[in-house]
Formats: structure tokens, sequence, C-alpha cells
């Protein structure tokens, strides 16, 4: 069966790879939560100013979680994809209309 590196291999993949999937989807969401709360917000500025300070947070913290796995300037960068979440809903629902 599993010995107890491979079991340990699994447990430090699982969290990076699991933040790294969930990184731009939280981004979006706390973009979505600041847009509620906000909605004067005009939109050059959340994605110019709200998204990238976002993205460095969650990297933040991310790192202090896990504890560097994923490099900092790479974390942020898939919070910006959090921008292409929003791009791919937008096309979904225009679809759908």
């Amino acid at each position: 069966m599993f010995d107890l590196a491979m079991i340990l291999v699994i447990l430090q993949v699982l969290p990076t790879e699991l933040i790294a999937v969930l990184t731009p989807v939280v981004v979006f969401g706390a973009v979505q939560l600041l847009k509620l709360v906000l909605p004067k917000i005009p939109g050059w500025a959340l994605l110019a100013i709200v998204v990238p300070v976002l993205s460095a947070v969650v990297a933040w913290i991310s790192q202090i979680i896990v504890g560097g796995v994923i490099g900092f300037w790479a974390q942020v960068g898939l919070g910006l994809l959090a921008v292409f979440v929003n791009e791919l809903l937008k096309q979904i629902r225009q679809g759908n209309d």
C-alpha cells in the first residue's frame, strides 16, 4: 500500500494544489463582495488596483499557511486569473441570453 513517505508527499502537495486552484476563485469572490459593499467603485479601479492588491494579499496569506511552497509571484499571478474567471462568466452569461 502507501508508505509513510508517500503519504507525507501527498499531504504536502494536496494543499499546495488546492490553494493554487482556489486562488483565482477567492480573489474573484472577494472582488464580487467588494462590488456589493461599495457599488460605486469603477471597473477600471477594480482591474487596476483592487484585483492586484487582493491577489498579493491572498498570496501573502497562503505563503504564511503553506510555507512558501508556491512562489509568491506565481501565487499573485494565479490571483490575477480572477480577471479571466470574471470574463469567462460574462461570456457564459451572454451565451445563455
